[in-house]
């Protein structure tokens, strides 16, 4: 397991080498509410990277994702950092178009998170992806029968209709994750 300071150093290593440890733009920060996003939004803060902060609220779990939209917010107000909310009722339109909540909830986050990145000039959206999630999603590609070229996992750096996704957090655990947080 990784010190905190190593998790940082790890983080700071992995913007650094995507080349957007000093850029002058600010990164568009994902943040669910939970520990990961939350620890990535004060590892970028720590760092002092300019950071803009973005909310997705699924309307899901019988309205108390309101409180993770709430709680997001509260922290991006302590930390004097940009915050934009978007929110949706995920359910009612996922069964409206007979889609996967899950799915329905990935595409309409990502549409509102690209739109934001863009009104404020951010140079990449930032997500918590770990180490834990990574091995999670060559699993499920295993399991679905992926081509070998399809088991590649998720990519440190990505992009999704032409702006660049970090995934800082990718070389960290769970446990990583959460000895920071701590």
């Amino acid at each position: 397991m990784n010190t905190p300071e190593q998790s940082l150093d790890a983080v700071r290593t992995a913007l650094d080498a995507a080349g957007y440890l000093t850029s002058e733009s600010p990164l568009l920060a994902a943040v669910s509410g939970g520990a990961d996003s939350m620890a990535l939004l004060f590892m970028l803060h720590e760092l002092e990277v300019p950071v803009v902060v973005a909310h997705y609220d699924h309307q899901t779990r019988s309205g108390s994702s309101s409180q993770d939209a709430a709680f997001v917010k509260t922290t991006a107000d302590r930390l004097n950092l940009p915050f934009h909310l978007g929110t949706n009722d995920v359910p009612a339109i996922a069964a409206s178009a007979r889609g996967w909540v899950g799915e329905v909830a990935r595409e309409l986050r990502y549409l509102f998170l690209l739109e934001i990145a863009e009104d404020q000039g951010c140079a990449a959206l930032v997500t918590g992806h770990h180490a834990d999630d990574q091995a999670e999603t060559v699993l499920m590609r295993v399991l679905r029968g992926a081509s070998p070229r399809g088991l590649a996992g998720i990519p440190k750096v990505g992009e999704r209709d032409g702006f660049p996704i970090l995934r800082p957090l990718l070389g960290l655990t769970r446990e990583d994750i959460l000895a920071y947080a701590n």
